[in-house]
């Protein structure tokens, strides 16, 4: 194929932002990835075989990328994983942006912490995703997601050497309330000063 200088293909231009941007690396990490025959394989492998659904990309102590068809099962630094979204599926410079993106932090603790405060916890506070639901079971439920992401605020302070303290069950409506009263006191204030 050649020096990785003349190897030039959309989709992994694509791929090299999303990992440069989620891992904070210059480019010259990615074109020492490309500069590896086999690592490069590994890409076009996952672009052009139906069967290889997930393409992982992580940094080796070095600092180095290493292209696997796999999650490791330890991680000591940052990296991305690429999924396609259903089988069968080619990537083509067309449907790139449709793969299904993430990136890998050395801990998992923050990482579940951010999939429940940022996927699961707007998800099922949102009305029209529970609507069919009974009123117990939403109940339930937002009652389990609530304890659930206390204890991994809890757990990722602890692990960072903090002692952070779970918040109750509907703080942010008290901390909505209290912004609210402020900004309304300040407006009744400038009609005051107006009159």
């Amino acid at each position: 194929m050649g020096d990785s200088e003349e190897w030039k293909d959309d989709r992994a231009e694509w791929l090299s932002r999303w990992v440069l941007t989620t891992t904070k690396q210059k480019g010259d990490k990615w074109k020492k990835l490309i500069a590896v025959e086999e690592y490069r394989q590994h890409l076009i492998d996952f672009f052009d075989q139906k069967d290889k659904q997930l393409l992982v990309i992580i940094m080796d102590n070095k600092g180095g990328y290493i292209p696997t068809f796999e999650f490791p099962s330890s991680l000591k630094n940052k990296g991305a994983y690429f999924l396609k979204p259903q089988r069968d599926f080619s990537v083509t410079k067309d449907n790139v942006k449709s793969l299904i993106c993430g990136d890998l932090g050395s801990s998992p603790v923050d990482q579940v912490e951010s999939l429940v405060e940022g996927v699961f916890l707007p998800m099922l506070h949102n009305a029209q995703n529970n609507s069919a639901w009974p009123k117990v079971v939403t109940s339930d439920v937002t009652t389990h997601v609530d304890a659930l992401t206390s204890t991994a605020q809890v757990v990722c302070g602890r692990m960072k050497g903090q002692m952070p303290l779970p918040m109750p069950l509907g703080s942010e409506v008290f901390e909505k309330t209290e912004a609210d009263s402020i900004g309304g006191n300040e407006g009744r204030k400038k009609e005051e000063e107006e009159e």
